[in-house]
């Protein structure tokens, strides 16, 4: 089973986003929801990640909207996010809540989930 992971880049208006999801149309407007920017303005690199059991199908897209979230906040640097096994059997509400107490980007790099890649 593939760890849920996603490499975001958010630049100005514009979003780039490459993941093995599994419900690209939804994850496209997800993304442009956390971004703040136009659907027509995220392009999705979808690559080939096994059957869509699990997290990968969920409409929520939790763990790539928490990628483009933290790659809004790092001034056009791409952000590659990995969820542990740990994250992705936790439930949402605690997590997005602990995210939001420490602040999104510092929680994150913190727990050594999130590195930017430049």
């Amino acid at each position: 089973m593939e760890t849920l992971d996603c490499v975001a880049h958010v630049k100005g208006w514009d979003v780039s986003i490459t993941s093995g999801a599994h419900l690209a149309t939804l994850d496209q407007v997800q993304a442009a929801f956390a971004a703040r920017t136009p659907p027509g303005k995220v392009d999705v690199e979808v690559v080939p990640a096994g059957g869509s059991f699990g997290p990968r199908g969920v409409m929520s897209s939790d763990y790539l909207v928490e990628c483009v979230r933290m790659a809004k906040q790092t001034d056009g640097r791409p952000v590659k996010l990995m969820w542990s096994r740990e994250d992705e059997m936790a439930p949402a509400l605690p997590r997005r809540k602990r995210a939001q107490q420490c602040g999104l980007v510092c929680a994150i790099l913190a727990a050594n989930r999130c590195r930017p890649l430049v």
